[in-house]
């Protein structure tokens, strides 16, 4: 049987964290988490689900959301969209977008950790599918609701399922990031 030690559980956590603050959080807007028993209570009717793999473990990142008018708000100011009454297809895609991010920041910081790594493309589920992540025998889920601000709320699970027994630290000081420039 593989474990994920509680190390490494807190270090997947911090990384979430970080990358989800670099995704969906606009510069100078505050970011609030509370860690969630489960994902009963969530009320996205959509997921945008990411994933990184490597060898050892394969991570999911499940994003909650409504396309509802708060949300189109929300993510047109943060994309500088000029037209915040976007079609739902737009908005899913400017989440899957900050998705992407998050995630691609989490790829990053893990990749100091454990080589070959890689990422999914963003898919975009119905939220009852949320119901059968026990289902990918995960050794780590938890569950978060984001709050940014007064402006909007969101709910995003964090999966880990291991091929091998984990065992890592990460440094969870905060540092104050100067922004960065990254050519693809």
């Amino acid at each position: 049987m593989t474990v994920i030690s509680e190390n490494a559980k807190k270090g997947f956590d911090h990384m979430l964290v970080q990358g989800v603050k670099a995704g969906f959080c606009a510069s100078g807007d505050s970011m609030d988490f509370v860690v969630l028993p489960d994902n009963k209570t969530f009320t996205g009717n959509r997921i945008v689900i990411l994933t990184a793999s490597s060898y050892l473990f394969r991570l999911f990142v499940l994003v909650y959301v409504t396309p509802n008018q708060v949300a189109k708000e929300y993510f047109a100011g943060l994309r500088n969209i000029q037209n915040p009454e976007m079609a739902e297809s737009a908005l899913m895609d400017t989440i899957c977008e900050s998705g992407n991010m998050s995630v691609g920041a989490l790829n990053r910081d893990m990749s100091k950790i454990f080589p070959h790594i890689g990422l999914s493309t963003p898919n975009i589920i119905d939220k009852h599918c949320g119901d059968y992540l026990h289902s990918l025998k995960c050794g780590h889920i938890q569950h978060f609701e984001i709050s940014i601000g007064q402006k909007y709320t969101f709910h995003v699970s964090l999966c880990v399922s291991q091929y091998d027994n984990i065992d890592f630290s990460v440094d969870t000081t905060e540092v104050e990031s100067t922004g960065e420039l990254e050519m693809f």
